[in-house]
């Protein structure tokens, strides 16, 4: 497998779907949610956060897919965090824990 110009060994697909913690209430704005799912492979992700993201924290994010099919339930660790908007908004990146498990739930994400 060839590594792609900025040293990924997956490419990163671009998906932009809402996503917030595991076991929270959805966002009171469907529109605006708290946690944005931008892009990503089968090694990590990419998030636009209001929440606050800390350094090695592990987090479940609960990923809503579009045309109303089921959630998807992700695990990964943060790898860096970058404040956008300091104490507003983050952007952030996670190393997904790998099982085949995982692995078949982002396969959702790129199924039309």
């Amino acid at each position: 497998m060839t590594c792609n110009p900025d040293n990924r060994l997956f490419e990163r697909i671009p998906v932009n779907l809402p996503a917030k913690f595991s076991g929270e209430p959805d966002a009171a704005d469907p529109k605006d949610p708290n946690i944005l799912l931008q892009d990503a492979s089968a090694q990590g992700a990419q998030l636009v956060s209001k929440e606050r993201f800390f350094l090695n924290d592990y987090v479940s994010l609960e990923v809503k897919l579009p045309d109303n099919k089921p959630s998807i339930t992700l695990y990964g660790k943060v790898a860096w965090v970058n404040a956008i908007q300091p104490n507003a908004l983050w952007q952030v990146g996670l190393n997904f824990e790998g099982s085949k498990t995982q692995l078949s739930k982002l396969g959702q994400l790129w199924q039309k």
